[in-house]
């Protein structure tokens, strides 16, 4: 088990320099190589949890520092009745699934 939490920090941690300074899909290419090369057991869950904690912590932080104004008035246009908590966990998870199956994706190229 300390494996997979050893890895899923160097992905937080990767992520958060990488997400600063580039886009947004640059935290899934990190998992699709850290796949590759580590071969985690659980690959998809590593991926998965891995940049939903990196998505969902980047989220509520800059959540909090607009004071809740934006993901609000987001929250109020899609059908989430205002609720700018479940809109960063929808966020994270839609940014989560491409991170898990990319993770996974690396894990068999690595065995064939």
């Amino acid at each position: 088990m300390t494996w997979f939490l050893n890895l899923i920090i160097l992905i937080i941690t990767a992520g958060i320099t990488t997400y600063l300074t580039n886009t947004w899909w640059v935290g899934i290419v990190i998992c699709f190589i850290l796949s590759l090369v580590i071969k985690p057991k659980a690959s998809f869950l590593f991926g998965f949890l891995a940049i939903f904690i990196l998505w969902f912590g980047l989220s509520f932080y800059f959540n909090y520092q607009n004071d809740n104004k934006l993901a609000s008035a987001i929250a109020e246009i899609l059908p989430l009745g205002g609720n700018s908590l479940l809109l960063i966990l929808f966020s994270s998870l839609i940014g989560a699934l491409p991170a898990g199956f990319a993770s996974w994706s690396g894990s068999i190229l690595r065995k064939t």
